[in-house]
């Protein structure tokens, strides 16, 4: 178990551009990604999906290098943005590893919600800070201590768990569809998982995946 501690979750990152594909995406939609980074995951959504994707992104450098694969990109924080001009615009709006860093993620969330279509999706990549690689230490250890990366980052700004993120997103007016986790069968997570039939899924997964749609008024 130690080994699983230390571990760091580096398959994920290897995942992170393709996540979204987890789901059922429809061919041709319009994407709006926040915190897009340079376009990564942006990139695999265009070329898998033939996507239309739009960005926003708070880092100057890292928007100047989306702007280069994604078909439009607004560099600012989305709790600052005046983005009303994009009103019912998208199929899918993206939080991949970017809700936690914000301030207010409430505001974002509603915000999100404008810009989707009636039918459109809510796609979130959530870290869980109910994995073990959190729990285990602060319960035994008395340790809560921040990194440069990972599920303890020490730029997030807020904590999420599945039942945490779920009642922020039914109290922001969508409903949850679906919920999957990042436990593939070939890690060593995935195997403990496998063996000890998925009890664990929740504290093993070291992110959420997430898909949530508008609730019907």
């Amino acid at each position: 178990m130690s080994d699983l501690i230390a571990a760091e979750s580096s398959d994920y990152y290897s995942r992170q551009r393709s996540w979204p594909a987890l789901f059922q995406i429809k061919h041709g939609g319009i994407f709006l990604d926040i915190g897009c980074g340079k376009g990564r995951l942006g990139s695999f959504l265009k070329n898998r999906f033939a996507a239309k994707v739009t960005g926003i992104e708070i880092f100057q450098e890292h928007a100047r290098e989306a702007s280069r694969c994604l078909d439009e990109v607004l560099c600012g924080n989305i709790e600052e943005l005046d983005l009303s001009a994009y009103a019912n615009q998208f199929d899918y709006v993206i939080f991949s590893d970017s809700l936690e860093h914000l301030l207010d993620p409430e505001s974002a969330l509603m915000k999100a919600k404008a810009m989707l279509r009636a039918d459109g999706a809510l796609l979130l990549a959530i870290p869980n800070v109910r994995n073990f690689r959190v729990t285990l230490p602060l319960v035994f250890l008395g340790r809560f201590e921040y990194q440069d990366e990972g599920l303890l980052d020490r730029t997030h700004l807020r904590f999420f768990t599945r039942s945490s993120i779920t009642n922020l997103l039914q109290h922001c007016g969508f409903e949850v569809e679906s919920v999957k986790f990042d436990l593939p069968s070939n890690s060593k997570v995935g195997l403990l998982n496998i063996l000890t039939l998925g009890l664990f899924k929740e504290t093993l997964t070291s992110h959420l995946f997430i898909k949530a749609c508008r609730k019907n008024s």
